[in-house]
């Protein structure tokens, strides 16, 4: 066989085209002057040594329960960092006491980054950043919001077809979330 390899150079980026409200001195510690973010924002932090934790205050809006999305993406997203490079962040949703832990998570997101996806009501929350697996580096925060009573995945529930069991059943895949 022949195996052929050729590679181009390209830059990982070394600035955030995002605001930056990671301030050291103000947000290495949960509390009330913690950088404030609300649902849409998009941020960029850095997490400079295995035991920096990054925190916002983080506010939701809305009627009812709303569903909150929380992407960081660190060293396994593509056009950011190669695999394994970089940050390797965690993402915790906190309440305002600092203390009532609401969602974690590690590598729900794209490249195994952290995404957390959450339904609370409106109020006051806290967002921590931080490493994990002894990583450090630049990440970008991205927070959304939407109705918890919206389905955010496709509806394969289509009438009538479905309604008893048969061989024009939609498909559904292992690893993949529908409606219904």
């Amino acid at each position: 066989y022949i195996l052929a390899t050729s590679c181009t150079p390209c830059e990982c980026p070394d600035t955030c085209n995002y605001p930056n409200r990671d301030i050291e001195a103000v947000n290495n510690t949960c509390g009330t002057f913690n950088p404030p973010t609300i649902c849409g924002d998009t941020l960029c932090g850095d997490i400079a040594a295995t035991n920096d934790v990054d925190w916002y205050l983080f506010t939701v809006v809305g009627a009812g329960l709303q569903r909150v999305t929380i992407d960081v993406f660190g060293n396994d997203t593509p056009g950011w960092y190669p695999f394994g490079q970089g940050l390797d962040p965690m993402v915790r949703i906190v309440g305002v006491g600092c203390t009532s832990i609401f969602g974690v998570d590690t590598a729900s997101g794209i490249g195994e980054d952290a995404r957390l996806e959450i339904c609370l009501p409106q109020g006051s929350y806290n967002i921590q950043v931080q490493q994990e697996d002894f990583t450090s580096g630049p990440y970008i925060l991205a927070t959304a919001c939407a109705p918890c009573d919206t389905c955010p995945w496709p509806n394969q529930d289509i009438e009538p077809i479905n309604n008893q069991c048969a061989t024009f059943d939609p498909r559904v895949e292992c690893g993949q979330s529908y409606c219904g």
